[in-house]
């Protein structure tokens, strides 16, 4: 597949569509040609409209298991629907790989409230053994919740890491470790 466009469409929207035949894949859309294929990923990357739509927002970036996505999602959007200053919710992500994105908007900037969704979103995360961080990194507000997603050997693996590539902890100080 790449050399040949017209051969590869046809080979995966027969890939595709034998899928939604074997329920597989619930609905899908493919671009005919690169025009329509770059508005596809428009849509995609143009994430800032949801995050736009409340005054304010979380925003995670999650992995799980390819297998789980559906319930631990499901679970995900329960919780958050029974949780009081959540407006709304709104997952999304490479699902292929497991990266699930969560733009929650949300009544205020409460840090009670923030806790609470992030509470949510990173249990529903251990429960499945997935990562609190895909691609984004774990910076000061994941910081706390690193222990969910690592064992504590694995986080004293890290700090070693750390310290052996910056000894002055002249990197980032204080980020993480």
């Amino acid at each position: 597949m790449g050399g040949d466009f017209e051969n590869d469409y046809d080979t995966f929207e027969k890939a595709i569509m034998n899928a939604v035949d074997h329920q597989l894949v619930e609905d899908a859309v493919v671009g005919k040609d690169e025009k329509e294929q770059l508005n596809i990923w428009g849509i995609r990357e143009d994430v800032a409209v949801l995050a736009e739509e409340k005054k304010f927002d979380q925003q995670f970036d999650i992995s799980i298991p390819v297998a789980q996505i559906g319930e631990v999602i499901d679970k995900t959007i329960l919780e958050l629907k029974n949780c009081q200053g959540v407006e709304t919710i709104f997952p999304f992500g490479h699902v292929a790989d497991g990266n699930i994105h969560f733009i929650i908007g949300k009544d205020s900037d409460n840090d009670e409230l923030k806790s609470k969704i992030n509470e949510i979103i990173y249990t529903n995360t251990e429960l499945v053994q997935g990562s609190i961080s895909a691609e984004h990194g774990i910076g000061l507000d994941k910081k706390k919740y690193l222990i969910k997603s690592r064992s504590k050997d694995e986080i004293e693996l890290m700090k070693l890491i750390k310290k052996a590539i910056d000894p002055k902890n002249i990197l980032n100080p204080g980020r993480v470790f």
